[in-house]
C-alpha cells in the first residue's frame, strides 16, 4: 500500500480536474498530508475541510435558496428563486483546494452532494473556481470496524482511489519534528503495535477485547497519541514533577486511558517508569530547537554523575557513528552543525567538572583518529572555549 511519502506524490502531480479518494483508518495523519501538500507542494493553496459526519443539514454544503426580485426586458418585475452560496464557497473566485472527509459517514442527501462536488467540481449552478482541487477521504471497513456506507462500482469509478498505510518511522519523524515528548517516541518504537488502530491486533489486544459492559474498548491511532502529548506537555510546563511518584503514575495513567485505552494505558506507564521522559542521545542531538523538556530531563541525569558521564559518553558515540553525515567534502553541512549546536547546549546544561571529563574521554581521545571533534570545533568554537574554561576552573 502507498505510503505517505508515494500518496503525496501522487496527489501533487494529479490533474486538478481529477478527485483522489483517500482510504485509511482513522487518526493516521490524512487530513495533515493534505494540509502539508496545500501549503509546501501548492504554493500555500488555501484548504477547506468539511467533514461529512459533522453536517447535520444539506443545506450547510450547498447553500441555502432565497427569492429575489428581478427585472426582465420589458421592465416588469418578477419573483425567482435563488441558491445563495454556502459560507465555505471562495468570494474572491481564486481556485483552492475542498477536503471532503468522511464521505461515507454522511447522511445520504450530503453524502450525494459531496460525490457530485468530487465528480463534477460543481454543486448546483456553482462550479468551484478554475483550478481548484477537491480531495475526498474515507474510513475503510473491511474489517468491520467502522459504522461507514460502501461505495458500490458506480460510485467507486468516479475516483482515483488511494490506499493510504503510513510507514511508522514516516510518523516518527513527523512526531520528532512536531517535538513530541522523547517517551512516548521511544514507547511506540518499541511498540510498534501500539502505534495505529487495530495495526497488530495480537500485540496490541484492543479491537477483540471488551470491558465488563461488552463494550469495544477503545485503542489508539497517530492522533491520539499526539493529542496524549500536547496534555503531558502542558502539564509537565506547569509542574514538571507532575508524574513523579507513585500519585504522578497514576495521574498518568488515568490521562493516557482517555486517549490510548486502558491496556496501552498501563504498558505506556510502566515504560514511563522505567525509563522517564525518555531522554535519548538523538532526541538531544537532533532536536530542532532546545525545549523546556530537554531541560527537565537534563536536570534529572545532573542529580547522577555517574550517570550523566555516561549519557555524554553516549551522545558522542552517536555523533561519531554519524560523522560521515556531518560533512561533504571540506564542508561541513546542515545537519554537522545542528549536532555542534545541541552537542553546545548539552555540554553547557550539565555540571561543569562531567563537561571536563567528557572533554577528555572524548574529545581529547578521538581528536585525531575520527572527524567529529574536528567538525564540532569548527562549527561551535564557543563549546572548545567552554570546554577550556572549565578545565581552567577546576585545576
Amino acid at each position: 500500500m502507498p505510503n505517505f511519502a508515494h500518496t503525496r506524490e501522487t496527489l501533487v502531480d494529479m490533474c486538478p480536474e481529477h478527485t483522489p479518494m483517500i482510504r485509511g483508518k482513522h487518526g493516521i495523519g490524512k487530513t495533515e498530508l493534505v494540509r502539508q501538500i496545500c501549503k509546501e507542494d501548492w504554493g500555500g493553496l488555501r484548504c477547506c475541510e468539511l467533514q461529512g459526519s459533522q453536517l447535520s443539514d444539506v443545506g450547510d454544503l450547498i447553500g441555502l435558496m432565497e427569492i429575489v426580485t428581478i427585472r426582465d426586458e420589458f421592465g416588469v418585475e418578477h419573483k425567482e428563486s435563488a441558491w445563495v452560496p454556502p459560507y465555505w464557497f471562495p468570494k474572491d473566485g481564486k481556485p483552492f483546494c475542498l477536503f471532503l472527509d468522511e464521505i461515507n459517514r454522511a447522511a445520504p442527501p450530503i453524502k450525494r452532494a459531496m460525490m457530485q462536488i468530487g465528480n463534477d467540481h460543481r454543486l448546483l449552478n456553482f462550479a468551484l473556481p478554475e483550478g481548484s482541487r477537491v480531495i475526498c477521504a474515507v474510513n475503510p471497513n473491511d474489517e468491520g470496524d467502522y459504522d461507514v456506507e460502501e461505495f458500490d462500482e458506480a460510485e467507486q469509478d468516479r475516483f482515483f482511489e488511494i490506499e493510504l498505510s503510513p510507514d511508522h518511522s514516516e510518523t516518527m519523524d513527523f512526531w520528532r519534528k512536531s517535538h513530541v515528548l522523547s517517551v512516548i517516541i521511544a514507547y511506540n518504537e518499541a511498540n510498534k503495535g501500539d502505534t495505529y488502530p487495530n495495526a497488530a491486533k495480537e500485540a496490541a489486544k484492543i479491537s477483540t477485547k471488551r470491558n465488563a459492559n461488552g463494550k469495544k474498548q477503545r485503542g489508539p491511532s497517530p492522533r491520539s497519541w499526539f493529542k496524549l502529548n500536547k496534555d503531558m506537555q502542558r502539564a509537565l510546563a506547569r509542574n514538571p514533577h507532575v508524574y513523579d511518584g507513585q500519585e504522578g503514575r497514576n495521574r498518568l495513567e488515568n490521562l493516557a486511558k482517555g486517549w490510548v485505552g486502558p491496556n496501552i494505558a498501563g504498558r505506556f506507564v510502566e515504560f514511563y517508569k522505567q525509563h522517564g521522559l525518555g531522554l535519548s542521545p538523538k532526541d538531544i542531538l537532533t532536536a530542532p530547537k532546545w525545549t523546556a523538556e530537554l531541560d527537565h530531563e537534563i536536570a534529572e541525569l545532573s542529580k547522577s554523575i555517574a550517570d550523566t558521564i555516561r549519557f555524554g559518553e553516549s551522545v558522542c558515540g552517536w555523533i561519531m557513528e554519524h560523522e560521515d553525515e556531518m560533512h561533504s567534502g571540506k564542508k561541513i553541512t546542515d545537519f554537522g552543525k545542528l549536532l555542534s549546536r545541541n552537542l553546545n547546549d548539552f555540554m553547557h546544561k550539565i555540571p561543569p567538572e562531567c563537561a571536563v571529563q567528557l572533554s577528555s574521554t572524548q574529545f581529547d581521545k578521538y581528536r585525531n583518529t575520527h572527524a567529529w571533534v574536528g567538525i564540532v570545533s569548527a562549527a561551535s568554537p564557543e563549546l572548545m572555549q567552554y570546554l577550556i574554561e572549565c578545565s581552567n576552573t577546576n585545576t
